[in-house]
């Protein structure tokens, strides 16, 4: 019997569910009969717990939390490992990662114990075990105990990337007590699904400006869905790809950006324009730092940031697109804003030499030419050493769809007087320049065995 539509429709709905499987797992200490977490403090100074603690096995007076911390002359920074994550019962070796979090949990502590600010989450480059020290597997081994030269550092190749940033969230003064924060690490999880070493994570305060601690609770607790938890999804669908595309990353080289309006030097006379120094533009891969700000008629103007990936190698349906910008930590300049700082598509081409004139103005300005198109994400309060996430799938759709890839604009509100300073192109280091991360998906022709099946074409034999 000739099958009807309905089945036709029935068996390829079937095929895609099934091609497009996406699966979730979780890891954490206790749970599901997991046991590969392993996690440590190392630090500069000591307390009751004692410096350098093991936190994996709690001692007799329990060691059931650790913390993170950069103030009054000490620092501790954490590390914490996934072992055993990739291969059988696991995810599967060369899985493309849809997402990853790693997930922690505050303390019960309140007070200073739960401090305000960030916390950057960094992907290791050298191993750790029980016995690492602050100032001896990591730093420079003087046993001087200098939180500005010990721990970890990614200027001496102990990390890598910053893969995410943990914060108390918008409107929050602080991290809850007894509350999941998580945060991103797909890109890191994504290596190690494809072979490439599981080294951990470090949760570091980089910018050395808290006034407390921040208490999370470790693999030593006896409640383990209090532990920390690295939960994936994943699928193994073929079709499925990330593309990465960052200046000097696997030989990209496609970037262009540029800072438009900038404010060089006020002359110290941050109220009188009449002497101050401004470029209408900066190309970007030149400087290390780009400017975002907006106009309030006095110090601040409307500075606006242009960038531009070559695309031309993605193919395939946009799943998902993100451009991922590093807040600045390591000039004497604040990267803080609280926004907000908005994504555009850019409607008109730029280069290198495009200059403040060249453009209608402001972001209002230059929708009402058509020069940009409305806003598609937004980031809003952003502090040092926090890796911001800007949700930009609809406009790689609309370039894969046939519009021009004229860049991304950024802008901000006018009024914002606290600059956002962001690590451009031009970034000595290479892992902190502008990263646009997309994944997407390649459709396989449906299989000929299941064409034939319906009556679309013959079956054929030799």
């Amino acid at each position: 019997m000739r099958p009807t539509t309905t089945g036709l429709l029935s068996m390829l709905a079937l095929a895609t569910s099934v091609s497009a499987a996406e699966h979730s797992i979780s890891f954490q200490n206790g749970v599901s009969g997991y046991q590969g977490a392993f996690d440590r403090r190392i630090s500069s100074a000591g307390d009751v717990n004692g410096a350098h603690v093991d936190t994996s096995t709690p001692p007799l007076n329990s060691q059931d939390r650790f913390a993170a911390w950069n103030h009054r002359g000490g620092r501790s920074d954490v590390l914490i490992r996934f072992d055993d994550i990739v291969g059988a019962g696991a995810i599967p070796s060369g899985a493309t990662i849809l997402s990853a979090t790693l997930d922690l949990r505050t303390a019960s502590h309140v007070g200073p114990t739960v401090a305000p600010g960030i916390f950057a989450v960094l992907r290791l480059a050298v191993p750790f075990d029980g016995n690492s020290t602050f100032d001896g597997t990591f730093g420079d081994g003087d046993s001087s105990y200098l939180s500005a030269q010990d721990g970890i550092d990614t200027d001496n190749g102990e990390a890598d990337w910053l893969i995410g940033s943990l914060d108390a969230g918008v409107n929050e003064p602080r991290f809850e007590p007894n509350a999941f924060y998580s945060v991103d690490v797909t890109r890191a999880v994504q290596v190690w699904a494809e072979g490439g070493p599981n080294l951990g994570l470090a949760i570091v305060n980089v910018e050395g400006a808290q006034t407390g601690d921040w208490s999370m609770h470790s693999t030593g607790h006896p409640d383990p869905t209090y532990r920390p938890r690295l939960s994936v999804t994943y699928t193994t669908d073929p079709g499925y790809r990330v593309h990465e595309l960052q200046e000097g990353l696997s030989g990209y080289n496609g970037t262009t950006d540029v800072v438009l309006n900038l404010l060089e030097n006020d002359n110290s006379t941050p109220a009188d324009r009449s002497d101050d120094v401004v470029a209408a533009g900066v190309d970007a891969s030149q400087v290390p730092v780009a400017v975002v700000d907006g106009d309030d008629g006095a110090g601040s103007y409307d500075t606006s940031y242009l960038i531009h990936f070559d695309t031309s190698k993605v193919t395939g349906r946009i799943a998902k697109a993100e451009l991922l910008l590093s807040t600045d930590w390591q000039t004497f300049q604040s990267g803080d804003s609280r926004g907000p700082v908005t994504a555009h598509q850019l409607l008109t081409p730029f280069n290198p030499g495009s200059v403040y004139d060249d453009f209608a103005g402001d972001a209002e300005a230059m929708q009402a030419a058509n020069q940009i198109g409305p806003a598609v994400d937004a980031a809003v309060d952003i502090l040092d050493s926090e890796l911001v996430s800007l949700d930009v799938t609809s406009i790689v759709n609309n370039w894969q769809s046939g519009q021009a890839n004229n860049g991304i604009y950024l802008g901000a509100a006018d009024g914002n007087t606290d600059s956002w300073r962001f690590y451009s192109s031009g970034a000595a280091d290479s892992d902190l320049r502008p990263l646009l991360r997309i994944t997407v998906v390649v459709p396989e022709p449906a299989g000929g065995w299941l064409l034939a099946a319906v009556g679309l074409i013959p079956w054929r034999q030799r």
